[in-house]
């Protein structure tokens, strides 16, 4: 799986699963059908793996519950999601992953200052480069400006060590030090080439302006189907510099469709993108109009889109 080569992870997971349909088979297998993009099928699992959990081991029942409640957050079940959430941390409390996502969940809310509290307590408990990054989000959109900066410092200094892979694609959104972004991706594919790795490297590359390997790469990154907001929003920027029409309408929508996992600042990006191609589409309007005047049959069909692979 780390690999990539999920075809190969599915048989192994699947030999894991008839010799002891457990916790840890259940929740395995909801990761795959999630990264193959099939989430309804990736919370049927995770139920049960849920059902399998015991009290005896909390930590391994909070952390199926906050995997459940993560697919519900994605699935637009916002109430189930924060229910689920709630009682992850009830079995453990200060659980870092449900304080994560309980932060996320009140971002995309659009209530900042509330995030604030969980999202410190999960980065003080894991202060890894994932958790210091939305915890600065949330200090930035709740007009904490200082403490946001001394946050991101820290991941700046010390994120190559925690998590290369996070804080290249940090340093990318923020088009800041793009060949040192390239440099940790590039590493990072050598140890974990799975998607979320061929979407960081193609996100450090069109930062680093290597744009037509930035498409190349992200279509690496897409071609398993899965379901992501972060991954469209990637791919809808890239096809827009490579100009990709089609490409970019598709993903724009899909995006927007997933908006509420992406962090604030990401959401900007994806709002500015969305109006970029609509502006430029605008101003191709009155050109289309004069090359097929009124009075002709000029309507052409729709292409096919390619089916997701699931």
């Amino acid at each position: 799986m780390e690999k990539g080569l999920l075809n190969d992870a599915v048989e192994a997971y699947q030999r894991m699963m008839n010799l002891k349909p457990d916790l840890r088979a259940y929740a395995r297998a909801a990761h795959m059908r999630w990264l193959k993009g099939d989430l309804a099928g990736a919370i049927e699992a995770m139920q049960f793996a849920v059902g399998a959990a015991s009290p005896q081991d909390a930590e391994s029942a909070a952390w199926v519950n906050t995997r459940l409640a993560c697919y519900e957050f994605q699935a637009g079940r916002f109430e189930e999601a924060e229910q689920r959430c709630a009682f992850a941390l009830s079995l453990q409390t200060n659980y870092p992953p449900a304080l994560l996502l309980k932060g996320r969940m009140l971002l995309a809310k659009d209530e900042s200052r509330e995030a604030v509290d969980p999202l410190q307590n999960a980065a003080k408990l894991n202060p890894l480069p994932e958790y210091q990054w939305v915890l600065a989000e949330a200090l930035r959109a709740a007009g904490r400006e200082e403490e946001a900066s001394r946050i991101e410092a820290q991941l700046r200094q010390h994120g190559a060590s925690g998590d290369p892979r996070t804080l290249a694609l940090f340093l990318s959104t923020r088009h800041e030090f793009p060949e040192t972004a390239l440099r940790l991706a590039r590493a990072e594919l050598d140890s974990r080439s799975d998607v979320f790795t061929h979407d960081a490297l193609a996100w450090s590359l069109a930062a680093a302006g290597k744009l037509r390997e930035a498409h190349s790469e992200m279509q690496r990154a897409l071609a398993e189907g899965t379901e992501d907001g972060r991954l469209f929003f990637h791919a809808a920027v890239i096809a827009s510099k490579t100009g990709h029409t089609a490409e970019t309408d598709r993903w724009l929508r899909k995006a927007n469709e997933l908006s509420h996992l992406l962090l604030p600042s990401e959401r900007n990006q994806l709002h500015n993108a969305a109006a970029s191609d609509a502006k430029q589409q605008a101003s191709l309007a009155p050109n289309q109009k004069k090359a097929f005047p009124l009075g002709r049959n000029t309507a052409r069909k729709a292409q096919p889109q390619p089916q997701t692979k699931t």
